[in-house]
């Protein structure tokens, strides 16, 4: 029989060994969509919240609705048990880790940017209930007090004519930042230059959804802070697919020849399944360009063609295209007592469609693939650009595993592309499926079948009568 010391003695050792594991599980995983922590206003300690220096961002947040507490927002210190205190009054308040910026990665990853500003992993955001993190350098400088970033995406360059695609964010001090390498968990490298200033205005990264697919390779547009759009100005020439790294880091952002400027001020633009550049206005609203050539139409701001949409006054900080056409939303929530943010997602196509939670909505068949999702959210082809590599050269230029796994994908999908563009059904009788053929054919003439049958009903109406006599 044991004795009542080595009783005493193992429960000790189990109670431990919990405490461990919970301190594990809430300093790695934050999932806060679905935490019921009340989020509390509260004075912003001196250097922790807002930026100091002029921005469009800095107007939206002092004209937004102020029940959405600042602290929501901005990259403030938070300690390891996730507390804010008051410096002038010493009240501690625990506060939300909330997911500001989400992308998709290309081996079918999401990567989101908190409001520490730091970066966070799921893998199905959808099916995963918790968000990994933080991720290693996830902070340009000290992973303590480093900086850190308001958006990031991926985008491709050339390293010592090695093609490689690297990690490039804005951070929340207005500077272009870039991994050293392809691992997204490698160092920050910021790109400021003394002869490059333009580095060091932006507050939002993207690449043309439209831009001419021949020779591709995609050039980087931005958002200044005064909520201008410029781009790395390639100075007329056509690039080959791939350009170095510190050449390409060089070139100054420059306003588009000829552009008029916006009749509003975004934060964000990405592009709706149709082509259309979508923005997110000063107000958090959802607007939309009135035709595909977005460097020269205006946003339409019309309340005829806003109001009567129920999700025309809905405010969000991000959208995310989801794989049935329909977008999530990281969607402000203000009239409550508690304000927050949820993932949300759209009920309809549309980009003022109402929003709802995942949940009720739902999820519809599968439109589009991964590749085309990350296109929607940067406007960077992905497809097209993959179509000039290699795929028996790529795969193994890393040597680090997370990039290989990443590269795998991508080139399966690539020799998958390229095996579809040169196949020829009507010439490749081993790649042809005779009964779907057969079905297809079947149903062709009987629609035309139909189609005759309808013309003979159809006859000239020679005298007109009421619709209703004889009823």
């Amino acid at each position: 029989m044991m004795s009542t010391q080595s009783i005493i003695l193992g429960i000790i050792l189990l109670l431990l060994v919990f405490y461990y594991i919970l301190k594990f599980k809430n300093n790695k995983f934050h999932e806060n969509f679905e935490d019921n922590i009340t989020i509390q206003k509260q004075k912003t300690p001196e250097g922790m919240g807002l930026p100091k220096e002029p921005s469009i961002y800095l107007e939206a947040y002092n004209k937004v609705d102020n029940n959405i507490p600042a602290t929501l927002i901005f990259n403030l210190k938070i300690d390891p048990m996730r507390r804010e205190i008051d410096l002038e009054t010493g009240t501690e308040y625990k506060r939300l880790l909330i997911p500001l910026h989400i992308i998709k990665t290309l081996d079918n990853k999401y990567i989101g940017v908190f409001n520490d500003g730091k970066l966070y992993k799921k893998n199905d955001i959808h099916q995963d209930k918790l968000w990994i993190g933080p991720l290693n350098n996830s902070l340009y400088g000290s992973q303590e007090d480093g900086i850190g970033f308001r958006m990031i995406m991926l985008f491709p360059f050339n390293v010592n004519q090695e093609r490689q695609i690297r990690m490039i964010g804005v951070g929340q001090d207005s500077k272009l930042y870039y991994k050293e390498s392809e691992d997204i968990q490698s160092k920050w490298i910021e790109s400021e230059n003394q002869n490059n200033p333009s580095n060091a205005d932006l507050i939002y990264l993207f690449c043309d959804y439209h831009q001419n697919k021949e020779k591709y390779y995609p050039l980087l547009y931005g958002i200044t802070k005064e909520g201008k759009f410029v781009y790395k100005n390639l100075k007329g020439e056509t690039p080959p697919n791939t350009i170095e790294i510190d050449q390409f880091l060089n070139l100054p952002f420059t306003s588009p020849k000829g552009a008029p400027d916006q009749n509003i001020k975004v934060l964000k633009v990405f592009w709706d399944r149709n082509g259309f550049m979508i923005g997110i206005g000063q107000d958090f609203k959802l607007y939309q360009k009135r035709g595909i050539d977005w460097i020269n139409r205006p946003w339409e701001t019309t309340p005829e063609m806003r109001g009567t949409n129920p999700g025309s006054n809905a405010q969000v900080i991000d959208m995310l295209m989801d794989s049935d056409a329909r977008m999530l939303s990281l969607r402000f929530i203000t009239n409550s007592k508690d304000p927050m943010i949820l993932l949300q997602k759209q009920d309809q196509t549309h980009y003022l469609a109402d929003h709802d939670d995942i949940e009720s909505v739902g999820n519809n068949p599968r439109v589009f693939s991964d590749v085309k999702l990350s296109m929607f959210k940067t406007g960077l082809d992905w497809e097209t650009y993959l179509s000039f590599e290699d795929p028996d050269e790529i795969l193994y230029r890393s040597n680090n595993l997370q990039a290989i796994q990443q590269r795998s994908i991508m080139v399966n999908r690539l020799k998958l592309r390229q095996l579809c563009k040169s196949r020829n059904p009507m010439m490749n009788l081993e790649a042809r499926n005779f009964n779907l053929e057969k079905a297809i054919k079947t149903k062709e003439n009987r629609v035309e079948d139909l189609r005759k049958e309808l013309d003979s009903l159809i006859t000239p109406v020679t005298k007109q009568e009421p619709f209703y006599q004889g009823l």
